[in-house]
């Protein structure tokens, strides 16, 4: 079973974004390589808006059933968002999510990021679809 997962975040610390390094996108963008580089999911795309610190993150994700699948997505995202040196709220349930740190520390907690889930979705995705892809 394939499900394509989207996600919306609003991705924020508490020290405002900066330029080039310490850009929003560039945060996303590190995100971004960590999806492809990951070999459980596809087609990874992440967009950034620095106006609004809005994040959309896109993929393919398998399972045997469609609940494994969306395990598999959220968990993936779970992982890379840590890897990139930032926190999530909100893709998992809280007893779980309240234990993950980031892998990575900033030198300063004030330019760590937090994720926060706005929207997620998650459709069924032919395997022709999947195959081209």
């Amino acid at each position: 079973m394939h499900v394509e997962a989207f996600f919306e975040f609003a991705v924020t610390r508490r020290v405002p974004w900066g330029e080039g390094l310490d850009s929003l996108p560039t945060h996303v963008d590190a995100v971004e390589d960590r999806l492809h580089r990951h070999g459980e999911v596809k087609s990874p795309y992440c967009a950034a808006d620095a106006a609004t610190d809005r994040v959309t993150v896109r993929f393919t994700a398998s399972g045997q059933t469609r609940t494994e699948a969306e395990e598999v997505a959220r968990t993936v995202l779970g992982d890379v968002i840590r890897d990139a040196a930032a926190y999530h709220d909100g893709l998992f349930p809280y007893n779980t999510e309240y234990r993950m740190v980031p892998r990575l520390h900033s030198w300063s907690g004030l330019r760590t990021p937090t994720w926060q889930v706005r929207r997620s979705r998650f459709s069924i995705k032919p395997v022709g679809e999947v195959a081209a892809s």
